[in-house]
């Protein structure tokens, strides 16, 4: 009988094989191919490089393909029996041992189609299952003849699941000859993402072939799916988005009290206090929140105490640098008093994001979502509670004082209860060097800020509070959508950093996915906002505040370009091209400056509205273009 073998490698010491082709050899067959296909470069996926093979192996014409990973052992495995099976069936495997636990084949739950190993040995020696692992399978040639070579779409985990399945719909016969076993060695450390794989394959595969009462049945049971596993990416991408989302709407409740309580000229200041801190709040980050999700994964968790440090000092910095500005600005007394009470913000974002990142690198992210979300509800009792009985801004913002140098306390206590280590560390040193690689995701948080809320500051000196608080109401309404890309960079950026390493591929077809289905998002939201805004706003917005329905209605087309840019910026951060947005967001805000400046003397708050949207435009077609541009270079070297 003529057989092929075909070793998939991956990142494969070389030791392992020559181990297995020594393995191959020792089993003494009278007329074999081997074929090794390496996916460490151009990473096939383990379908699209078995595909590969069987291509290359198309004139040797084998009887039989012998699919094998390159952490399998071969050598317990009796040459005069392993095509034994073949008289039973047309893909076959064997028991195998991992973990010190044997396992007797593949079977599918009934009720959810899902795949699991069988532990229990069967009685007899050739037992029909549903699908043989893909870490060593035989596969006759007349099934690829008949029903075609594996779907490539699954890139990792259940594509002999699949295999399986289309073979056995053709007449085909699967099953497992229990008198031989092989050993089987999971490289845990190349598993980082088989959680993302896994769950992705089983649900594709249950779109595929799952009837109509499986499918309605995983749907009613997703939350428990999610639940079973509190440390998935999937688990964690849900409850961010969630927590994202109750939060928007916290603040938007909150929002909604602010401008009846408030007149426009009170809205207006208190606005312009919160763009004021918040444009200074990236300082405080320094970027290590975003750099520490990415970089601190695949280091050594003890580094966390110098990103920690880094930060507490960093934020005590931007408080003072943000006082002293109010003061430089000028800024009305009432206004720099509000800001000094605001300025504990800062201290208390630091080490939100802190305790952020520590859960990142334990994938418990869920944990800052209750946090978040509890910390917000409390909020807005607290604030509904003092507008409505004082109406007065100097006792808001004593209570913001209040309420967040506890949240600060809460935040360092809830760090050092999952780090148990935690210490402040002075080493400037350390410090330089992570400023060095995180200083181009604050450059890039500054101007992003000066981006967004220089038209505010514009408004406030070139016209007065009262234009402030138009525009920001009408703007309030388009920010209440924002939470979908923020919560999209929290949950994914790590799962794409990762990504990237095992499939540039795969990498590459994600962020397109993502772009479209995000962008279009986008787009129905500002259609349907548009539509309704001037039948809904009215009911919402007291005749003072009727303007900002015309502004809301010009914004919310912005929105899809925003959304748009995120992923973009994503893939462009993991690139590590990060420094490029540097210059985009550079020119949009002096794009931005000059614009607003010449326009805002006549047209006031309109103008501001049409220049956010045609920023943002502008923006993402900046962005595209230095991805495909990458992407293309990348493609011909």
């Amino acid at each position: 009988m003529k057989s092929a073998f075909i070793v998939i490698l991956y990142k494969t010491p070389k030791n392992d094989i020559n181990r297995i082709k020594n393995e191959i050899n020792n089993l003494e067959l009278q007329n074999y191919r081997l074929v090794f296909i390496d996916n460490s470069k151009n990473n096939l996926g383990y379908a699209g490089a078995i595909n590969k093979a069987i291509k290359k192996l198309k004139n040797y014409n084998a009887d039989v393909y012998i699919i094998c990973n390159d952490d399998i052992s071969l050598k317990q495995l009796n040459s005069k029996k392993i095509f034994d099976a073949g008289n039973y069936f047309d893909i076959w495997g064997f028991p195998f041992k991992q973990n010190n636990q044997r396992y007797y084949g593949g079977e599918l739950d009934k009720l959810r189609l899902s795949g699991g190993l069988v532990i229990k040995k069967p009685k007899k020696r050739f037992k029909k299952v549903d699908f043989v692992s893909g870490s060593l399978m035989f596969i006759k040639k007349r099934v690829v003849d008949n029903i075609g070579l594996f779907d490539e779409s699954y890139f990792l985990y259940y594509e002999e699941v699949d295999y399986c399945t289309r073979a056995k719909k053709a007449g085909f016969s699967v099953g497992i000859d229990t008198d031989l076993i092989y050993s089987h060695y999971e490289n845990v450390n190349r598993n980082d993402l088989k959680d993302f794989y896994l769950r992705r394959s089983r649900f594709k595969y249950l779109l595929k072939y799952g009837s109509l009462k499986q499918k309605a049945y995983e749907l009613i049971r997703f939350p428990k799916t999610l639940f079973e596993d509190k440390n998935s990416i999937s688990f964690n991408f849900l409850s961010l988005n969630l927590s994202s989302f109750i939060n928007r709407v916290i603040n938007f409740f909150l929002f909604l009290i602010l401008i009846r309580v408030l007149n426009v000229d009170n809205y207006g200041i208190y606005t312009l206090v919160w763009a004021h801190i918040n444009i200074f709040s990236p300082l405080a980050d320094f970027g290590t929140t975003t750099y520490g999700i990415v970089k601190l994964p695949v280091e050594q968790n003890k580094r966390f105490n110098y990103f920690y440090s880094l930060r507490i000092a960093s934020s005590v910095v931007a408080l003072i640098t943000s006082i002293g500005f109010a003061l430089i600005l000028k800024l009305n007394l009432f206004i720099v008093l509000l800001i000094l009470f605001t300025s504990p913000t800062i201290i208390s974002n630091a080490l939100s994001g802190s305790y952020l990142i520590i859960l990142s690198l334990k994938n418990k992210q869920y944990l800052s979502s209750i946090v978040s979300v509890l910390f917000n509800l409390t909020l807005f009792l607290v604030f509904s509670l003092v507008l409505i009985t004082t109406k007065s801004l100097f006792y808001l913002f004593l209570s913001i004082l209040c309420l967040y140098s506890i949240y600060a306390l809460l935040n360092y206590s809830l760090i050092k209860k999952e780090f148990i280590s935690l210490k402040f560390i002075y080493d400037f040193k350390i410090w330089r060097n992570i400023i060095k690689n995180s200083f181009v995701f604050v450059l890039i948080s500054l101007l992003a800020g000066l981006y967004f809320r220089l038209d505010i500051y514009l408004l406030n000196f070139l016209k007065d509070a009262k234009a402030v608080g138009v525009y920001s109401a009408g703007y309030k309404f388009f920010e209440a959508f924002i939470f979908i890309s923020v919560s999209y960079t929290i949950a994914t950026l790590p799962t794409l950093s990762k990504l990237y390493k095992s499939s540039k591929g795969v990498f590459k077809s994600k962020i397109k996915r993502d772009f479209v289905i995000i962008t279009t998002t986008g787009y129905i939201i500002a259609v349907i906002g548009y539509i309704i805004a001037p039948y809904l706003l009215p009911f919402i917005l007291k005749n003072a505040y009727s303007s900002s329905i015309d502004v809301f209605r010009i914004v919310i087309f912005a929105l899809p370009a925003l959304f748009g840019t995120t992923v973009i910026l994503n893939a462009i951060y993991i690139l590590k091209k990060a420094y490029l947005i540097i210059y985009v967001f550079a020119f949009q805000t002096i794009f931005n400056f000059i614009l607003n400046f010449i326009y805002i003397p006549k047209y006031s708050f309109i103008a501001s509205s049409y220049i956010t949207v045609v920023g943002e435009i502008l923006t993402t077609v900046i962005v595209v273009f230095i991805l495909v541009k990458h992407f293309k270079y990348a493609n011909r070297s």
